[in-house]
């Protein structure tokens, strides 16, 4: 019998995938998940949508292929109705691969898929075509098959849609196309389609750009949750045992000791045991049970990946190397928020980027992906071509090989040098900027030479690669040019300083003889000041005598002094021990008083502990009504999570608890309670009166619009319209009598708001666009354009403020004395003085300086870079303090009008919020900007954040979080939660707080 079972374990393959998923045809050796499998088949049958929702590495492909498909089609082998699977991932080009997906079917008759199988790539292309021309695309092309059939269509990591940059318009435009054939397809029940979604869960959050989508992942979604430690076990055990084969019950608790709690670590286990596998089957016989020697033999699920990795990179030669190094550079990203991303690449595409030969590309990638090292995609028995799409078999892949990890930071920094370096270039091509100088060139010099950067990389992260090239080459030779410029003015400055050492030699000799003169009557003045001072020292003797009689006596003096002194110190010792015996009595009654005082604390050590946690359970509870759908429910959730933080004294700005409220009341009232539509382009330039609830915005499509600050602000049109013309900045006189705008245009305009049907004055220009206006403390006007310098109109003239040496981004003036601060281009931030020329410096910042501001009192003062870093200056003590968290460029800087916030926007779509009074809290974040954030300003009473934005809106944020909650309250329709939702949102303890009113307003305005 043991004999019998070696020789099955000796042909046996090894049951363990590794680190690819497991595929059809495998549902035998698949494990663990057994009782999830028919939850989610019921889900897809009776809501035709499912979105399979999990971290990375929790098995999410494997629990489709093995588990979900495979159930439906072996189950339903004996109905009338068959069906017919489709798999896709989006890729590089999602319509595409659902083409190629939908030509590569899998039936209940075929039910394994030939990896081999190739489709015709005008089939693909002509398929492509029928799916792009209407969101009906999918339905109309199933329609023409078997009635009779239902269709599966899954979609695997959906999450790839995510990652084309913004300026990628035919791929953006892909992934919408296949968002609106997904919506529309299960919007319908002519044709039986069910589609299925695998998604990265650190990825569900940027659904929400797709609101169709978003509502359909609300109505179906399956969690994967981790495996339990009995159901990992099982994963273990049950492919060997499946196999004949033993395993040591030590290796198998050591092996669920590494993998922990962590769900990422699924993909990495497999890949661990595959390899014990491969080690036990090549030095063990089958009669010996797989030990935890074989596990430590391959260095365990620590090491075993990385060295697995290692192990097919050291086989390679060193150009191999190279080559391998860009292969993966080509595979993987760092995405938002430094998350790691796959980047599934064709082979043709990776051969232009790595810049090599087809051959040597395929023989590094074979390396990888053999039999029994599955790390690169597709596997080893898929020919591959010029199409073939290759890929890592997982993200753990990028986290868990110490080269790859490397590379990876290496060709963030890569790729984030040449894009600073494109937008240069595109910035001089329209004049806006000018060549690069060192440091900035040397470091692109240094990135050219290390990277060796190929078209077809440069083309796959920005349009412009060769302008960027000829930029970069420019710069050099204008470097080169004014190096040597430079060299010859020093030669010739070396020639007249020797000039000039020639003569002031000779005037040396002459000062030399004058000096050696002067010497000579300085000796015979010193002979006879040493005569003087001899006799001054004879004098001093005497006088040193007198002075040492007159010392005795004083001392004489006071020995009887001191006499006295002994006596008084007797009489004052008598009443410190009278003291100190009263000391005693008082120590006494103060142990009685701290006695009673530790008891206090006492009491009071547990309130401050129960505080503690219900200021917890605020946070927790806000955090979990933004994942609610319910408005009642998720607006009763986030308010009582404010009651709670409120009555504990919790921090007011928490922005945990106003994110609860803010989704609260946009989910109660609607998806646009909060946006201003008027513009049709982007909004440039906010402005807010200090003296009425006036606001004025202007942007891209050329109107000025005058608004109420109220509740629900109305509009009223200035001028413009119809994108006559591009506006870029606004500027309010301090007395609310003019309102100045400039813009695209060789002149800037000036509003009389006291007299508006009057016709604006245009005040003409020298130079073609105005960025940037204000008006100065005596109402002047202040203008920064394309001549780069600071403009200042008085009295009909423009008078220059600066030399236009540099690009002036943003100016601010000073509440305090008649100056203005400007940010510059080369990081510079200066100080000038409108009464003459006068200038300082008062910070140099390794970046850009884009925006600069004065709080109302003068004491701070803000500015912003290119790097999303905000410097505040506390005027008034002289110090700096940097606020980090943006990742793109500062746009715009506001304080609120009482000087307790300040607000930043930022190209990275966000704004934030700081506490001036606590700067080291968190500030609130503030996220639904679709697109960068041009302007911000906070109305009069500050009870409002206005922010214009580059998606054609003005989005007015709620600041109170009191009156926010209070207006939760206005629009509910009960006044608490039911023990079950208590139990669900707070915790068991809330079992019975069924009592606590959450709105104890609510049945005032429910009269009402």
């Amino acid at each position: 019998m043991s004999e019998n079972r070696e020789d099955l374990v000796a042909t046996i393959q090894n049951p363990f995938p590794g680190l690819r998923p497991f595929r059809f045809g495998e549902s035998h050796i698949f494990f663990g998940r057994e009782g999830q499998i028919e939850n989610v088949v019921d889900k897809i049958m009776n809501k035709r949508f499912v979105a399979i929702i999990g971290a990375s590495g929790v098995g999410k492909s494997s629990f489709m292929s093995c588990g979900v498909l495979s159930d439906i089609l072996k189950n339903n082998k004996q109905e009338k109705e068959s069906w017919e699977v489709f798999v896709a991932t989006p890729g590089n080009n999602p319509m595409h691969n659902l083409a190629k997906g939908l030509l590569n079917g899998i039936s209940a008759e075929t039910e394994l898929s030939d990896e081999n199988k190739k489709s015709d790539t005008s089939d693909i292309k002509a398929l492509t075509e029928q799916l792009s021309a209407s969101p009906s695309g999918l339905i109309d092309i199933l329609r023409e098959r078997n009635t009779k059939t239902r269709y599966l269509l899954f979609v695997d990591q959906f999450e790839e849609v995510f990652r084309f940059p913004p300026d990628d318009a035919d791929a953006n435009e892909s992934v919408k196309a296949l968002v609106n054939l997904i919506v529309t397809s299960i919007g319908q029940t002519e044709v039986p389609i069910y589609i299925v979604l695998s998604i990265r869960s650190d990825f569900i959050g940027d659904c929400a750009r797709f609101p169709e989508l978003t509502a359909a992942i609300n109505n179906s979604q399956y969690l994967i949750p981790q495996l339990t430690r009995k159901e990992k076990q099982i994963a273990i055990e049950g492919p060997i045992h499946f196999m004949g084969a033993e395993v040591e019950d030590d290796l198998v608790q050591e092996i669920l000791e590494d993998v922990g709690e962590s769900g990422d670590q699924l993909p990495v286990m497999q890949h661990a045991m595959m390899r014990t596998w491969d080690y036990w089957k090549t030095y063990k016989s089958a009669k010996e049970k797989i030990s935890l020697a074989d596990y430590n033999a391959i260095g365990g699920m620590k090491n075993a990946l990385s060295e697995h990795a290692r192990e097919a990179f050291r086989e390679l030669n060193e150009k191999e190397r190279l080559i391998c190094e860009r292969i993966f550079k080509a595979l993987t990203e760092k995405g938002e928020e430094g998350r790691g991303v796959r980047r599934p690449t064709t082979l043709k595409d990776i051969t232009e980027i790595a810049d090599a030969d087809k051959n040597e590309v395929i023989k590094v990638i074979e390396y990888f992906r053999r039999p029994g090292r599955s790390l690169l995609m597709p596997p080893a028995q898929v020919l591959l071509d010029d199409e073939s799409m290759i890929d890592i078999s997982h993200e753990s892949l990028m986290r868990n090989w110490v080269e790859l990890v490397e590379w990876v930071d290496e060709e963030a920094e890569s790729v984030k040098l040449y894009l600073r370096l494109a937008e240069a270039a595109g910035m001089h091509q329209e004049g806006k900027a000018g060549l690069w100088r060192p440091p900035d060139l040397l470091l692109a010099q240094n990135w050219r030479i290390e990277q060796n950067p190929t078209k077809a990389w440069g083309l796959r992260h920005h349009k412009s690669f060769e302008r960027t090239m000829l930029f970069l080459d420019h710069s050099e030779k204008e470097y080169e040019r004014t190096q040597r410029i430079k060299e010859k003015l020093q030669k010739r400055r070396i020639a007249i300083f020797r000039r000039i050492a020639a003569v002031m030699f000779l005037l040396c000799l002459v000062a030399g003889w004058f000096w050696i003169d002067a010497n000579e009557q300085k000796e015979r003045a010193f002979v006879a000041t040493e005569l003087a001072q001899q006799e001054s020292e004879k004098a001093e003797k005497q006088k040193i005598i007198a002075e040492a009689n007159a010392e005795e006596a004083k001392k004489q003096q006071e020995i009887a002094v001191k006499q006295t002194g002994v006596a008084q110190y007797n009489a004052k010792l008598a009443i410190e021990q009278q003291k100190l015996a009263e000391a005693e009595r008082i120590k006494a009654l103060q142990q009685e008083s701290i006695a009673f005082f530790n008891a206090k604390i006492a009491i009071m050590s547990e309130k401050e502990a129960t505080s503690l946690r219900l200021l917890s359970i605020a946070k927790s509870m806000a955090i979990k009504s933004i994942q609610i759908t319910e408005p009642e429910v998720k607006g009763l959730v986030a308010k009582q999570a404010y009651n709670f933080n409120r009555d504990q004294n919790g921090k007011t700005n928490d922005p945990d608890i106003y994110d609860g409220l803010y989704y609260a009341l946009k989910s109660l009232k609607s998806t646009d309670y909060f946006n201003l539509e008027e513009h049709d382009q982007n909004v440039r330039s906010l402005v807010a009166s200090k003296e009425n609830d006036k606001v004025y915005s202007t942007g891209s499509d050329g109107k000025i619009i005058e608004w109420n600050s109220s509740a629900n602000p109305t509009p009223k049109l200035i001028s413009g319209g119809g994108n006559v013309r591009i506006n870029k900045s606004l500027a309010l006189s301090n007395d609310d009598a003019r309102l100045a705008v400039g813009g695209d245009f060789r002149f800037i305009e000036i509003h009389d708001l006291r007299n508006p049907s009057s016709k604006p004055e245009k005040v003409p220009t020298t130079w073609n666009e105005t960025w940037f206006l204000a008006f100065s403390k005596e109402n002047d006007l202040l203008s920064v354009g394309s001549n780069n310098k600071i403009m200042y109109y008085k009295n009909g003239l423009f008078r220059p403020i600066s030399g236009g040496a540099n690009k002036i981004n943003a100016l601010a003036v000073s509440p305090e004395d008649n100056s203005i601060v400007a940010a510059q281009d080369n990081g510079a931030l200066i100080k000038y003085s409108l009464n003459g020329k006068d200038s300082a410096l008062l910070y140099n910042n390794q970046y850009s300086l884009f925006s600069v501001a004065y709080s109302n009192n003068g004491r701070f003062l803000a500015f912003g870079d290119e790097k999303g870093r905000i410097m505040l200056m506390d005027l008034r003590y002289s110090t700096t303090k940097i606020l980090p968290g943006h990742t793109a460029r500062i746009n715009n800087i506001a304080f609120s009008n009482d000087g307790t916030r300040l607000a930043t926007g930022s190209f990275d779509k966000t704004v934030r919020v700081w506490n001036l009074n606590a700067l080291e809290d968190a500030p609130i974040i503030l996220r639904d900007h679709k697109d960068w954030v041009w302007s911000i300003i906070f109305n009069k009473d500050d009870s409002r954040l206005w922010a214009g934005s580059r998606d054609y809106l003005i989005r007015l944020w709620p600041i109170d979080t009191k009156e926010m909650a209070n207006q939760i309250c206005n629009d509910l329709r009960r006044n608490m939660l039911n023990v079950e939702e208590w139990k669900k949102y707070a915790g068991d303890d809330f079992a019975r707080a069924d009592t606590i009113v959450t709105c104890p307003n609510y049945s005032s305005f429910l009269n009402n």
